[in-house]
């Protein structure tokens, strides 16, 4: 039945609620055009979002060197002094390259106390009275000058003077350089454009140190920088790694106070990975990038915050390079383990466990088990992995050539992460691989034929195994497979096609426990007039199939949703395709002439129908109101049914002679009239119709009089053919109600055997 259809001119995105079965509103930023003009290649959704991957367009980053940005900012810290130190700074800058230096005084006053040159006698050869007045006021006047050395000179190793000093000397050095500026904060110099500095303090370097754009220790980092300094550390000659000056204090900017963590020193950021959408309040947004998203719900009133896609955190492009999605298409979205799971060619990578958007590592020093991982399968250069599904706790990932395996009995770390070629069933991504149960499906197309392939646990730990679930009817699905939908209760897997553009194929199946026995299956067709549109997409809702077809309708091209039964129990809604009930069903068709109009079944007039163009005659019936009808298209619903074949004690078929099919005897429950014909079994040519039956009998008491019957019954069929010259199909008639429960046969059998 017709659940709902989408609004007319179709937009490039179209979203169905599966919870309510309508179509929802749909705003999409502009900047998503190019990319869904051009197609998306895999889609999965990371808890209320949809992501979305681009066929043609490649993510990128957004590129910064902090190196460069906070290059031209260097700090000198003079820790401590000491007598007689010499205190040198290199510094250079743009234009030059020069060095000031700065001793501090000695610990001790090196002049001598000499009172050699005041007289002890007079004239007279007598003691002066003044001698020694004057001898002590020569030693109080060494005393004091001895005094005033000490507190100079402990004045002078002090980091504050110091600092000082090495100021005034850089500054009288660098005065005709407009450059760099130099300034003094307690202990530390500024240097605002200088390139590098580089300090001696003439000791073991612990009095003074300093931090430009590269250090050789981390005891080389002074403890107040500007906020946001970025610093390469150059310990040992294997790749260096880049701390960054964060605030003590959240908030504060330039010069302060700093903790020294690890950064990055080409950081990346990324641009564009896919598109993005959420649901909000019946409206489906979405938006090229998180802040585009953001955007579009800000405009809508919509207070959630959308997660932003995280920077790279350390390294570089040696010591962390950039993933492979950043220079390829994505190909393959999907989760496993809490990762999001992106695949460039056949190079899977994963991003950060429970962090989806964080696609960089922590450190450069360390691995942790929550590091993104890139593994690559060896051997898998020229293939392209387009999808993915898991079975048995495993991930199975589809490539163009082959099958991948990753174990996933253990949780995956960047230690021991593994992927491993596990099958060659070349074209088995077509259609996207479904799992049903511990099953696993997918579709395999060669030489212009498709085969359902069926993937299960093996007889031993951590292998899988496939075969064929179609092998008997190898030509039966015709064209390129393009969806695989998987329902349960009861088991189905619907295969859709290239070549069957009105309907899709249905295997059922019902295995014992453990899947170590399959008691039953069979494929069927499903399909409707063409008139009824193209079909473009299907799914499941509430063991519902729905098909989404592109029809068209009286104000333009629509996408229409139809609901498929798959209950087998009695239903009064009569056999019409996209059937619409009440007032104004019908109002909106092109093409009239396809449907009917019927009233159903348990009505006074059950099954009764006529063209819906002559749908007023039913309603000139005193008892029929327009809530009875039923509109849709009338479809074909037949079985091609198998010749019997006599069986030996061990079931095998015996094929020598020849058997005669004399008759079959066809036990139908709540059905209506149905036909068989016969024909010649390597062509159509030559129909004949053995039996065309109303199942209408005056005497059973559940037939009534202006009403079209439905009731149990047997019915025979004379069909007179040998069995392998011939072909049955067994058919309702118009819009009935046909479910078979049993075929019986009788036949003759001409045996040469001697």
């Amino acid at each position: 039945w017709v659940g709902e259809s989408s609004p007319p001119q179709t937009p490039a995105v179209i979203v169905y609620n599966k919870e309510t079965g309508v179509f929802l509103n749909v705003v999409v930023s502009s900047k998503c055009t190019p990319i869904t003009t051009g197609g998306v290649s895999s889609a999965t959704n990371v808890g209320q979002y949809l992501l979305f991957s681009s066929k043609h367009y490649a993510p990128s980053v957004d590129t910064v060197d902090k190196m460069a940005e906070t290059g031209d900012k260097g700090v000198v810290w003079v820790r401590s002094g000491e007598y007689s130190r010499t205190y040198s700074l290199t510094i250079r800058t743009p234009n030059s390259t020069k060095s000031v230096e700065y001793t501090t005084m000695k610990s001790y006053y090196d002049e001598v106390l000499d009172t050699s040159d005041i007289p002890i006698l007079d004239s007279d050869d007598a003691v002066r009275q003044e001698y020694q007045k004057e001898v002590n006021d020569r030693v109080n006047e060494y005393n004091g000058k001895v005094n005033q050395h000490l507190a100079d000179a402990n004045a002078d190793i002090q980091p504050q003077s110091i600092a000082q000093k090495l100021l005034e000397a850089a500054q009288a050095a660098f005065s005709g350089d407009g450059s760099v500026s130099f300034s003094r904060s307690n202990t530390h110099i500024l240097m605002d454009g200088a390139t590098a500095v580089l300090a001696d303090d003439g000791g073991d370097g612990n009095a003074m140190v300093a931090t430009g754009e590269s250090v050789e220790d981390l005891d080389e980092l002074t403890r107040l920088h500007w906020a946001g300094k970025t610093v390469r550390v150059l310990i040992t000659d294997a790749d260096p790694y880049y701390v960054k000056a964060e605030p003590k204090i959240e908030g504060k900017t330039g010069f302060t106070e700093v903790v020294w963590r690890e950064g990055a020193g080409r950081e990346y950021t990324p641009n564009f990975l896919f598109l993005i959408g959420a649901v909000r309040n019946g409206t489906f947004y979405l938006g090229a990038d998180p802040d585009d998203l953001q955007e579009l719900l800000d405009d809508a009133g919509d207070d959630s915050v959308v997660p932003k896609y995280l920077p790279s955190s350390a390294g570089d492009e040696d010591s962390s390079p950039l993933p492979e999605i950043f220079s390829r298409q994505i190909n393959y979205l999907g989760i496993f383990q809490d990762r999001l799971v992106m695949v460039a060619g056949a190079t899977v990578f994963m991003s950060r466990s429970g962090d989806y958007f964080n696609l960089f590592r922590k450190s450069v020093l360390s691995i942790d088990p929550d590091d993104p991982i890139e593994i690559y399968a060896l051997g898998a250069e020229d293939d392209y992995i387009r999808a993915g599904s898991m079975i048995d706790r495993n991930f199975v990932l589809f490539g163009d050539r082959q099958q991948y395996y990753i174990n996933g009995r253990e949780p995956m770390t960047p230690n021991n992460a593994f992927i491993a070629v596990m099958s060659a069933y070349d074209g088995a991504t077509d259609a996207t691989p479904q799992s049903l149960g511990s099953l696993l499906f997918f579709t395999q197309y060669r030489g212009g034929r498709t085969a359902l392939m069926q993937m299960q646990t093996g007889n031993f730990s951590d292998t899988l195994e496939a075969f064929s679930a179609s092998q008997q009817v190898s030509t039966y699905l015709k064209g390129r497979p393009i969806q695989i939908v998987a329902a349960s209760n009861p088991q189905n897997i619907i295969v859709r096609t290239e070549d069957n553009a009105n309907g899709f194929y249905v295997f059922a199946f019902l295995d014992a426990p453990g899947q170590t026995e399959r008691y039953f299956d069979s494929w069927s067709r499903w399909e409707w007039d063409e008139r009824l549109g193209t079909l473009v997409a299907l799914t499941e809702r509430n063991n519902k199939i729905v098909a989404f077809t592109l029809r068209e309708m009286q104000d333009g091209y629509s996408l229409v949703a139809d609901e498929f039964s798959r209950d087998s129990d009695p239903d009064p809604v009569p056999c019409l395709d996209s059937w619409q009930s009440g007032p104004d069903s019908g109002n909106n068709v092109v093409h009239s002439e396809a449907y009917w109009a019927v009233l159903p079944g348990g009505h006074q007039r059950q099954y009764f129908g006529t063209e819906l163009a002559d749908k007023g005659r039913l309603l000139n019936y005193a008892d029929v109101d327009e809530y009875d009808i039923f509109v849709g298209v009338p479809y074909p619903a037949y079985v091609d049914i198998t010749s019997p074949y006599r069986r030996d004690r061990q079931g095998v078929a015996i094929l020598d002679g020849r058997m005669t099919l004399s008759s079959i005897l066809i036990s139908v429950a709540n059905s209506g009239a149905l036909t068989v014909d016969r024909w010649q079994k390597e062509s159509m040519e030559d129909v004949e119709r053995v039996l065309d039956l109303t199942n209408w009998r005056l005497n059973d008491s559940r037939v009534l009089l202006g009403a079209v019957p439905v009731r149990d019954g047997q019915h025979r069929a004379f069909i007179g053919r040998e069995i392998r010259e011939h072909r049955l199909r067994i058919a309702a008639k118009w819009w009935l109600p046909l479910t078979i429960t049993t075929i019986e046969w009788q036949g003759q059998v001409f045996s040469n055997r001697r």
